[in-house]
């Protein structure tokens, strides 16, 4: 039987990290302090281009490296409960773990700011499907697609993989969803929906996967322009796009640019990774990508947030901030795994 070469499996681990530090400037982008009465400025444009066009790859690619390896072992619908039983203590314990930090994190400064603690059962329940810190809204998708979803797509993958797959990518192409919100957030977001399949396709077909990479590599330097060209092209035609529930600040040709962005930006993103597959330094800060994800908004942002504005004005807070809160993560993430090991298991889900 086909595996995946230890290569790729380096690789596919760089970019992870990557794409965690992609996701991290995401959230901590300082646009909205930008004056614009006097018309977009280089800042603008840069954060824009960073965090809204090149950033936006990140989680198509979790999305995609979720259904892939979730489906490499998944042969048989009988590995479905041992397949779950794993998620249970590397995704469900680490994301209750997480908002209940983040929640009682909310609590306390209320309690700090002498505001009202107005702690309920109902108001942690609602927490708990739409935690405030706005990273979990895919863990929560994922957590749906691996509870309720993945014995369908094994079946329809198996059964029926180039028209799901088709079906899929075209109403991800124009943005439809087909859940309604739960808790504010769509029950499952189509993005998610589309790159978990694509990995479960490629987790049951490796062989296939093999020969895409090695046209990626063959192609390597084509398709990176292609993303650079197509990343610049729309912030340069539309600087206020956003697809955040809803498309905003651009039409429909704008919004297959920004796609075809993020098409070309996943190998782009492979390529780029691969250089790197043996750096040291890396490889060990790659083991800290998790711990990154939960809990580089909160608490951390508390700590970032309050440093960064002592030395930049808010519209350029970003540039700050956003590498601030990746080392200070790192370095909580360093300081439990040494001292608490176990604890440190946890909440990573022993990753």
């Amino acid at each position: 039987m086909t595996e995946l070469s230890k290569r790729s499996s380096d690789v596919l681990k760089i970019a992870n990290f990557i794409a965690i530090v992609l996701v991290v400037a995401i959230h901590y982008n300082s646009k909205r302090y930008i004056d614009l009465s006097q018309g977009l400025s280089i800042n603008y444009y840069f954060q824009d281009w960073f965090t809204n066009s090149l950033a936006r790859i990140a989680v198509p690619f979790f999305g995609f490296a979720a259904g892939f390896f979730y489906f490499l072992n998944f042969r048989k619908i009988g590995e479905y409960w041992l397949q779950l039983s794993k998620r249970l203590w590397s995704l469900i314990v680490p994301y209750a773990i997480a908002v209940s930090i983040v929640f009682f994190h909310d609590m306390t400064l209320n309690f700090y700011q002498h505001e009202v603690l107005a702690f309920s059962l109902p108001l942690f329940a609602y927490h708990f499907l739409h935690p405030d810190s706005v990273q979990f809204w895919f863990l929560r998708d994922l957590i749906i697609l691996v509870l309720f979803f993945c014995p369908i797509l094994h079946f329809s993958i198996n059964r029926f993989p180039r028209l799901v797959l088709t079906f899929l990518l075209f109403a991800w192409l124009i943005e439809f969803q087909f859940f309604p919100l739960l808790a504010g957030w769509y029950f499952v977001n189509v993005e998610i929906l589309f790159f978990f399949s694509v990995g479960c396709f490629f987790g049951k077909n490796l062989n296939s996967f093999n020969q895409l990479l090695d046209w990626v590599e063959d192609h390597a330097i084509l398709i990176s322009l292609t993303f650079i060209i197509f990343s610049i092209s729309r912030v340069i035609l539309s600087p206020y796009f956003s697809v955040w529930y809803g498309v905003h600040g651009g039409g429909m040709g704008t919004l297959l640019l920004y796609k075809l962005t993020i098409i070309a930006g996943l190998p782009t993103l492979y390529i780029a990774s691969a250089p790197f597959r043996n750096n040291k330094l890396l490889v060990w800060l790659s083991t800290f990508s998790f711990f990154i994800f939960l809990y580089h908004i909160k608490p951390v942002a508390t700590i970032s947030m309050n440093i960064a504005s002592l030395f930049l004005p808010d519209a350029f807070l970003f540039y700050l901030t956003f590498p601030l809160s990746i080392g200070i993560s790192i370095l909580c993430g360093w300081f439990l795994k040494r001292t608490l090991p176990t604890i440190y298991g946890y909440v990573t889900g022993g990753r």
